[in-house]
């Protein structure tokens, strides 16, 4: 967590301009969820440690569209250390709002990356060929966005593709592996 202040929060994956336009969705949230005018402060982040304290220069918002732009000019940059330990989550995917749930929680928690696993006796949550649709991969990710916005976390989990558990468990990451397993032998 980098947040310092509790001001209204918006992704941006890109901090480096003068000026931010914020994506169609972020941009929603900003007029009509949270009523924000021009003038109002609030805070961006990159969900890659960087954050920034702004301003809302600019509000274009057409009659008859949905499509509204807000403008933000970022002032005060600070990069923000990554949550330690890194925790990369592997997992079997849950069925329905059990996968939202832990989306949300995974995130909230600091998790560095997230990668749904192949079990036995489990489907995968992916495609049938066991990798995620760009549709999927943007649903989870915007899960994790919402959850970030909520806690204050200018670090966002990266969602990896698709393993097998054994592919899983012979990767080389280092540093301590924990491994649920509600067998006896366990």
């Amino acid at each position: 967590m980098c947040s310092r202040t509790r001001r209204s929060r918006f992704y941006a994956p890109d901090l480096t301009g003068t000026e931010i336009s914020l994506s169609p969705d972020e941009a929603h949230h900003a007029l009509h969820v949270l009523r924000l005018r021009e003038g109002a402060l609030v805070e961006l982040f990159d969900g890659k440690g960087t954050a920034a304290e702004g301003e809302v220069i600019r509000i274009v918002s057409p009659r008859r569209s949905a499509q509204a732009e807000v403008v933000v000019i970022p002032a005060e940059r600070r990069q923000c250390s990554p949550p330690n330990p890194a925790v990369h989550l592997g997992f079997a995917v849950p069925k329905g709002k059990r996968l939202d749930w832990l989306l949300e929680k995974a995130t909230e928690l600091g998790a560095a990356s997230l990668r749904p696993i192949g079990f036995h006796r489990s489907t995968p949550g992916a495609g049938r060929s066991g990798t995620l649709s760009p549709a999927q991969r943007d649903r989870w990710f915007t899960h994790c966005i919402a959850a970030g916005k909520q806690c204050g976390l200018s670090w966002l989990p990266v969602i990896e593709e698709y393993a097998e558990l054994d592919d899983f468990l012979a990767s080389s990451r280092p540093g301590v592996r924990l491994v649920g397993d509600p067998g006896t032998e366990a």
